[in-house]
């Protein structure tokens, strides 16, 4: 799978890559992604913890004051993204040998499967007659698996297509 990629409103949603961040950022820029896209990233060493997730995702996502801290809000909150102006939307995982680590393995697929649902929300056309109407818009999911090895990522996320 290709960088270009990211700029599709297209399966798969959620991908890995081995690729080093500085060669990542270098590839995003070729492509003008971060002028187009926005971009978060996401610390997985800040979220070991359900707790510590809700936050991380708040913060990396300047989420509203309303914001619940929960599976629920969560949903709600990246479905929305109304405060954030964009073409597309990437979210960017790193460290994800820490990612949920002081969970169950069950957490690791809640998530997957919960940003698997949000990136084919966004995927959607809206076309209700109504201001919020859109075509469909790129969301995708990027786990940096390096530096670990493949021990150290959950192999949920060590599954993933890769991105090259």
């Amino acid at each position: 799978m290709k960088i270009n990629h990211l700029y599709q409103p297209a399966e798969p949603w959620l991908l890995k890559s081995a690729m080093s961040v500085t060669d990542l950022d270098k590839s995003l820029a070729k492509y003008n992604c971060t002028d187009a896209m926005f971009l978060a990233r996401l610390n997985g060493k800040d979220m070991t913890t359900l707790s510590s997730l809700f936050a991380e995702f708040g913060r990396c996502l300047r989420f509203p004051d309303y914001y619940g801290h929960n599976s629920a809000a969560l949903e709600e909150c990246l479905n929305d993204l109304d405060w954030i102006s964009a073409a597309g939307y990437l979210l960017i995982f790193t460290n994800c040998g820490s990612l949920l680590a002081n969970e169950t393995s069950s957490d690791i697929m809640w998530l997957l499967d919960k940003l698997e649902r949000v990136c084919e929300e966004w995927h959607r056309p809206t076309s209700l007659g109504v201001s919020w109407d859109r075509g469909p818009i790129p969301f995708h999911a990027l786990f940096m698996t390096e530096p670990h090895s493949a021990s150290e990522i959950p192999e949920k996320i060590a599954s993933l297509p890769e991105l090259g």
